[in-house]
């Protein structure tokens, strides 16, 4: 019953040092003296056998703590910069959507003015007082869509309400109008001061506290100043160049007294 036991992981030498004989691996059928240390070889074979067995000892109970507590201050120390950047590229984009669209209605303006064929109610509806800039015209007092085929609002203290997605909802709504300008012979208007404020859609709670000053965005997270200011506010002069007096009516709307547009 001895006569295969062997262990290839016990070097003979440590039986030697522990007492045992070799021989008593190998055994013979038969032996007594192999018997009789059969049990004791055998208990002390397992305790040199290496283990096999993996440590099961988890993370106590104060070393989760403060692992938690080193996570937590991790977080709360890079989270803030990151909505930051999230935030400002997000209001920056709409304030880039803003500018599109206020360059969008001058260059309106000015192509309708270079075909030569336009009325009054053609152009933005006259705001500023004579003689005064753009600058002057107060913010808008009301905001709604434009009924169909309709250009502009009525009045210089109305804007319209713009659907930039195609969602069904308004996005921002624009103030645009025009100054008395300088008009021809035939009543016809050649140069005139024109502006325009793009507001958001969420400023249209603040009617009547609304400001004309730029919205700054930088380093903000939520609306910030666009709940009272416009996202995008251009200032532009408008001039017919095809005809003959088109230079003598833009020097009379500068203020040069010389020059009459007729």
């Amino acid at each position: 019953m001895f006569t295969k036991l062997h262990s290839p992981d016990i070097p003979p030498s440590t039986l030697s040092q522990e007492g045992y004989s070799p021989s008593l691996l190998r055994g013979t059928k038969g032996n007594r003296q192999s018997e009789k240390n059969y049990p004791k070889l055998m208990s002390f074979l397992l305790t040199k056998l290496p283990s096999k067995n993996t440590s099961h000892k988890g993370f106590s109970l104060l070393e989760c703590l403060i692992g938690i507590v080193v996570i937590t201050i991790v977080i709360s120390a890079i989270s803030p910069p990151i909505f930051l950047a999230v935030g400002t590229r997000i209001q920056n984009r709409r304030a880039e959507q803003a500018l599109q669209l206020a360059q969008g209605e001058v260059d309106r303006v000015r192509r309708t003015v270079e075909t030569g064929n336009y009325s009054d109610t053609d152009l933005p509806p006259e705001g500023a007082a004579p003689n005064t800039s753009p600058q002057s015209q107060n913010a808008p007092g009301s905001a709604d869509k434009l009924p169909s085929g309709k250009v502009f609002p009525t009045s210089a203290t109305q804007a319209a309400e713009v659907d930039v997605n195609g969602d069904g909802n308004s996005d921002f709504f624009v103030q645009i109008y025009r100054t008395p300008g300088v008009r021809n012979n035939d009543s016809q208007l050649m140069a005139f001061g024109m502006g325009v404020r793009v507001y958001a859609y969420s400023a249209k709670q603040n009617f009547g506290t609304l400001e004309t000053t730029t919205a700054s965005l930088r380093m903000t997270t939520a609306l910030g100043q666009q709940q009272k200011r416009p996202l995008a506010v251009i200032y532009s002069n408008v001039v017919r160049s095809d005809t003959g007096v088109s230079l003598q009516c833009y020097q009379q709307f500068l203020g040069n007294g010389i020059f009459k547009c007729n």
